[in-house]
């Protein structure tokens, strides 16, 4: 009996060091996500206080296929200056230079643009002893819905994976944003915007591709080094696809430019 009460205690002893090992071993319960605004707020807050060079240099290059055959390819030397005018030097026009606000497919880096930063910055000549009772934000803009889907690793930063749906699909909008979940750094868009060539077909619908823009660090900035688009269309009695691929390099972030430049 005695034997049989000791192996009993035994087996209770081993019974409930195994369940404390268990314990120490079974993850913890995941933490709730942050709200999908709050993540976008502060990224967009963010990026409109990060430093911003006055001009930057950079070369694009760039190839758009249909159904997987090339139907353009460009290379040109660009010259952006932090209000959204460029001069561009492109091979197709000879690297004759001509000045523009219209970059093809975007600027070097995220909006918003200068002064117009301005907005996304908290006020700062608000009295800091008075009580804190609200914010008030759009939750919703322009028929936007914003859910966060979970963390993952993008291009070795931690992210927070966020994605946006509208009420108006036949209007640009945004689709996705992976931020970080440090910093609020920006390192991915998906956004729909304008198709950026002519098609001769009969679609009368707006013509919206899905464009998938990826950022770097490069010295004390973050810029775009990557973008891409794809459209299928219909034509005649088949279906086939445009492919856009862009490539920013080169960068250089010279503190002044001539003003002939920009002239």
């Amino acid at each position: 009996m005695q034997q049989r009460t000791r192996a009993i205690r035994l087996g209770m002893v081993l019974f409930g060091a195994l369940w404390l090992a268990a314990l120490a071993c079974a993850p913890a319960s995941a933490a709730p996500l942050p709200n999908c605004w709050d993540i976008a707020y502060a990224a967009l807050h963010h990026r409109a206080a990060a430093a911003h060079p006055p001009f930057i240099l950079y070369n694009e290059s760039s190839q758009i296929t249909d159904g997987g055959s090339p139907l353009l390819q460009t290379r040109k030397n660009v010259a952006y200056r932090d209000d959204g005018v460029s001069r561009v030097w492109d091979e197709r026009f000879s690297y004759e230079p001509y000045v523009t606000r219209a970059n093809d497919p975007g600027p070097p880096e995220l909006g918003p643009y200068g002064a117009r930063r301005s907005i996304w910055l908290p006020v700062q000549e608000v009295d800091a002893s008075l009580p804190l009772i609200g914010q008030v934000r759009a939750h919703n803009p322009n028929g936007l819905s914003c859910t966060t889907d979970g963390i993952e690793t993008y291009r070795g930063h931690r992210t927070y994976r966020l994605s946006f749906t509208t009420t108006h699909p036949e209007r640009p909008a945004l689709k996705a944003l992976w931020v970080d979940t440090g910093s609020s750094e920006i390192w991915k868009v998906i956004l729909s915007g304008l198709l950026p060539i002519t098609l001769d077909t009969d679609e009368n619908l707006p013509r919206l591709a899905d464009f998938e823009i990826e950022l770097d660090q490069v010295d004390a900035y973050v810029v775009v080094d990557h973008v891409t688009w794809k459209y299928r269309y219909h034509a005649y009695a088949q279906y086939s696809e445009l492919f856009g691929e862009y490539y920013y390099t080169g960068f250089q972030f010279p503190q002044t430019l001539p003003e002939k430049y920009f002239s």
